[in-house]
């Protein structure tokens, strides 16, 4: 199979807000603290109910959930913020880590997924890696036209218009595109285009944050996998 190779033709961020939601108190607190030792602005939910209240009314850059949580747990709380628009980046943090609940995090949108007890300065890292995929995306998220098409990309310089080239080239065709650049570059937005420009542009387009993902979870998500395989590996 032939794979054809474009270049996104680069930006890092510090502060943004924080949204905690966990029902494990010290866990909770030992996390803001974290945070707000770091220069993030923090804040604390014990539930997701009343996380789902809070982003309704306030905006966030980073939301941070257990998994396991009385009521709602944080996959259903992810469910439910795929149903409304927020903004922010996802990352799942939990004891009970399985690759089935790391899977279906992943597909249901969280950035990444770290265990109990965290590192804090992996925990860190995360969430200035997710702060810094979250800005990205806003500014370099096409905008829509009224068919619900992307605009034009912006940019003049002969860089852009050979990338533009080479997708309205290679759009059209059933050729498997890799996509490379550095963090925050633009790859999601060139494969918007080529979808867009696609025939099979009425079709969803997936996105996957490969990264965060192990190669055994990315497998599994990509290819599947057989009942039994690993825990939670139900069905196939």
């Amino acid at each position: 199979m032939k794979t054809k190779h474009l270049t996104s033709p680069s930006p890092a961020i510090s502060g943004g807000r924080v949204l905690v939601v966990d029902d494990h108190a010290p866990a909770r607190d030992s996390m803001i603290e974290t945070l707000r030792h770091a220069g993030y602005q923090a804040d604390a939910c014990r539930a997701a109910p009343e996380a789902l209240d809070r982003l309704a009314a306030e905006s966030y850059d980073v939301v941070i959930t257990d998994l396991r949580m009385p009521g709602m747990s944080g996959l259903d709380f992810i469910r439910a913020l795929r149903q409304r628009p927020h903004g922010a980046q996802i990352l799942m943090v939990t004891a009970h880590a399985t690759v089935a609940s790391a899977v279906e995090a992943m597909r249901y949108g969280a950035f990444d997924y770290i265990e109990k007890p965290f590192d804090a300065d992996r925990l860190e890292r995360l969430v200035a890696r997710a702060l810094a995929h979250g800005h990205a995306l806003d500014q370099r998220s096409p905008v829509r036209s009224a068919g619900g098409q992307p605009t034009a990309m912006i940019g003049s310089s002969r860089v852009m218009e050979s990338l533009r080239a080479r997708i309205a080239q290679v759009a059209p065709t059933r050729e498997t595109v890799l996509i490379t650049g550095e963090s925050g570059t633009g790859k999601e937005l060139v494969a918007r285009w080529l979808h867009s420009a696609s025939e099979r542009r009425e079709s969803p387009l997936v996105s996957l944050n490969c990264p965060a993902l192990s190669s055994h979870l990315m497998e599994s998500e990509l290819f599947g996998h057989e009942r039994g395989a690993f825990t939670g590996a139900e069905s196939a």
